[in-house]
């Protein structure tokens, strides 16, 4: 738990630094700043275009599976192209944040269920 934590906020963090690096390429004016929001524009825009033609095309172009593979490809990129601009809700850091403490409390603190109690005094009396 508390590995996937630390993986969790290594995560986090690297998101911050993408967000920083950014705000510092336009801060000088860079070209290279408007690198993130064309590529997300691209793929926003292949991504409703590939919806459009799932939904209004015949079963034929669903069963394609390089097709489908695409489809799957735009929305796990749109997913990471939200994630990216609008980053966490508060409502998920709170969420993340409770998490990552009843994490911590187990490992600082185990807390064996019952059954293991009982196989642990078992395996005592023995």
């Amino acid at each position: 738990m508390k590995q996937q934590t630390e993986q969790f906020r290594i995560a986090a963090d690297d998101t911050d630094r993408a967000r920083q690096f950014t705000a510092q390429l336009a801060a000088t004016n860079s070209p290279l700043s408007w690198g993130a929001s064309v590529l997300a524009t691209v793929f926003t825009v292949a991504f409703f275009v590939m919806l459009a033609i799932f939904v209004s095309h015949s079963e034929s172009i669903k069963e394609n599976p390089t097709l489908t593979l695409l489809m799957g490809v735009l929305v796990g990129s749109v997913n990471q192209i939200v994630n990216y601009f609008f980053g966490s809700s508060a409502g998920s850091k709170n969420s993340a944040d409770r998490f990552a403490s009843l994490a911590n409390s187990i490992v600082d603190k185990p807390n064996p269920s019952p059954s293991v109690v009982a196989a642990i005094q078992a395996a005592k009396k023995k």
